[in-house]
């Protein structure tokens, strides 16, 4: 069938169908996007590579009934990093198929070809190009499938580091029914017959035959006509289909209204690890009415050594109509914010019911300008804090449609003061999300002479060559590939640096900080020789066996690092012990708590976010009172 290449969609013509908007054809038709995306993998050493992503999307008669021959306008997007670059338009590698599948033939109809295209870096390229399908190809009517595949080649760096050409596609599946003549039999396909959105990924060196796909479904189907309102419970499918060659699926994500070329992250429905194969509750009470997109992603790790995560995506239109324009009136102040109470490491709030027109939902807790709560109820206590330390806490209420309140009157607190014994005086910290060989962090503010200090960092692979003068090492775990962590001590003296630098022998991403203390013994600061644990097995808890104290009042000190940069992954530091700092970078957390007894500390477990299994390492240590 006949097959041309287009620079940008056609004009706007009276009688001419809108590729964009659908309108204008003979019969209802959805634009349905497919995506392939190839980017590295999340904390992977060495870092993958990065191709981007690429798009094939049309104008679709999903589930309409065809007479005849129909038209399809091609929408083949890159979003390019340098090193795409599209097949060059021989009859061997062509740059979109169109595949006719029913239960007895899958074969190509047509191919648009085109000369070989690159797109700037950064930035993203649109092309357009239109073909014929004529089902008169099936040799039966009732329900049939096309594909269109939009293929893209790149430049691999191989497992071995060589560089060399492999085949990324985008890849969209629909079905119709097909009525040519009713003296044709009626014979319907029946596997998968719903929409589908795949990316395909070769093996370096390898053509398609050799590598395999990850896909993200939409099993509810055809495509909604009407306005959706209410709760629209679609089912949605992102699972490894059962074939050897292909990728498991390893995390999935469902979202609205993404535009991530704009960096619009949208609104996300579902983001979890692992597959999903069931029906998903989208409330449109919370969308304004009229068109939205939904987006389907599956992601898959490379199953070649390229440290790289392959996803398929499909992006589906749908309308809503809930009536009446949604609330988007905020809730009052709220007001009379005070601090009924508070301990060195606690303070209580409390705070006056706001109003709202429909309803307050609930009130969000702010301390120094950063949400540290969201409460249903008027009263909130804040945990975790340093001693004898000021904070500053706002409050505000939100309603259903999530309209937030202003922020109410800001209330000053400042925690009481520790007496006697070991007291941690103040802290801070280090987050290197860019690669290198260089670590400082800066001293305390409050850091005096006499004061011992427990520095922990954590590193993305490789080793620490040389620490700050003055720093004794107690904790180097290294048994695993990924994370390092390593803990050392310092006494403070009357001359001191700014700040301090750890030098590693490769450029790595980390996460660390320093705590100083008051109280320690600075002769023997430490009152045990350290505990140290790491697991190169991916689990969503850490835990370091205790060590045994030899005299009272001893403080604990407890560092965990897991093999992720990603800050949404809650951690939950020890019962018993207080967060110092929480950390990206490298991820990482300190945690402290005084044992005013000798003996045991019992282990001590740091929990993260459920779904989010990682490697790990962690070390305990105990400084000495004086």
């Amino acid at each position: 069938m006949a097959a041309t290449a287009l620079g940008a969609p056609a004009p706007a013509v009276a009688d001419t169908p809108n590729p964009v908007t659908c309108e204008g054809y003979p019969e209802k038709r959805h634009f349905v996007d497919s995506q392939s995306w190839w980017l590295p993998t999340e904390g992977a050493a060495p870092a993958g590579t990065d191709h981007g992503h690429i798009h094939v999307g049309a104008c679709i008669p999903e589930r309409e009934t065809m007479t005849g021959p129909f038209r399809l306008d091609i929408r083949m997007v890159l979003h390019d990093p340098g090193l795409q670059k599209v097949n060059t338009g021989s009859t061997a590698t062509p740059y979109v198929s169109v595949v006719m599948k029913d239960s007895s033939i899958e074969t190509t109809q047509s191919k648009l070809y085109q000369a070989g295209w690159t797109c700037s870096t950064p930035g993203t390229c649109t092309r357009w190009g239109q073909v014929t399908v004529d089902p008169s190809i099936f040799t039966t009517d009732g329900l049939k499938e096309t594909r269109l595949r939009f293929f893209s080649d790149v430049k691999d760096l191989a497992a071995n580091g060589t560089t060399s050409t492999a085949r990324m596609t985008a890849s969209m599946n629909f079905q119709y029914y097909v009525d040519l003549s009713p003296t044709r039999t009626v014979k319907d396909i029946s596997r998968d017959t719903y929409l589908r959105g795949k990316g395909w990924y070769s093996a370096p060196g390898n053509d398609l035959a050799v590598g395999g796909y990850c896909e993200a479904d939409l099993m509810t189907v055809p495509v909604p006509d009407a306005p959706i309102s209410g709760i629209w419970s679609p089912a949605v499918k992102m699972v490894w289909h059962g074939d050897a060659g292909d990728p498991p699926v390893t995390a999935h994500e469902v979202r609205i209204d993404p535009d991530f070329h704009n960096n619009i992250p949208g609104r996300i429905i579902r983001q979890a690890s692992g597959e999903y194969d069931a029906p998903i509750g989208i409330d449109t009470r919370q969308l304004t009415n009229g068109r939205h997109t939904l987006f389907l992603r599956a992601e898959c790790n490379d199953q070649h050594g390229r440290n790289s995560t392959t996803s398929g995506v499909l992006i589906v239109p749908f309308d809503v109509n809930n009536g009446a324009v949604a609330d988007t009136t905020a809730p009052s102040t709220p007001a009379n914010l005070s601090s009924p109470s508070k301990t060195t490491t606690t303070v209580a709030l409390a705070w006056d019911a706001a109003t709202d027109n429909v309803g307050v939902t609930g009130y969000r807790v702010y301390r120094n300008g950063t949400q540290v709560a969201d409460q249903p109820g008027r009263t909130y206590t804040d945990s975790g804090l340093s001693p004898a330390t000021a904070y500053t806490y706002t409050v505000r209420a939100y309603d259903a449609a999530t309209n937030l309140s202003n922020p109410s009157t800001s209330l000053t607190v400042t925690t009481n003061a520790q007496t006697g014994g070991i007291q941690r005086q103040g802290m801070s910290t280090l987050v290197n999300t860019t690669a290198t060989t260089s670590h400082t962090i800066s001293k305390p503010a409050s850091a005096a002479e006499g004061q011992v200090c427990v520095a922990s960092l954590a590193i993305n692979g490789s080793t620490v060559s040389a620490a700050p003068t003055g720093w004794t090492q107690f904790a180097a775990i290294t048994s695993i590939s990924n994370p390092h962590l390593y803990g050392y001590y310092h006494v403070m003296g009357a001359s001191e640096p700014a700040s301090y630098t750890w030098t590693t022998a490769g450029s790595v991403a980390s996460g660390g900080g320093i705590s100083c203390y008051t109280g320690v013994n600075t002769t023997t600061p430490l009152d045990t020789t350290a505990s140290v644990a790491a697991s190169a097995v991916a689990a969503s808890t850490g835990t370091v066996t205790g060590v045994t104290t030899t005299t009272a009042g001893a403080m604990l000190v407890g560092a965990i690092a897991i093999n992720s940069s990603n800050t949404t992954i809650a951690i939950t530091g020890p019962s018993g012990m207080t967060e110092v700092y929480d950390l990206g970078g490298k991820r990482t957390e300190l945690d402290d708590g005084l044992q005013a007894a000798a003996g045991s500390s019992g282990s001590k477990s740091w929990v993260w976010s459920s779904g989010s299994a990682r490697e790990w390492a962690g070390w305990l240590v105990a400084l000495r009172a004086q």
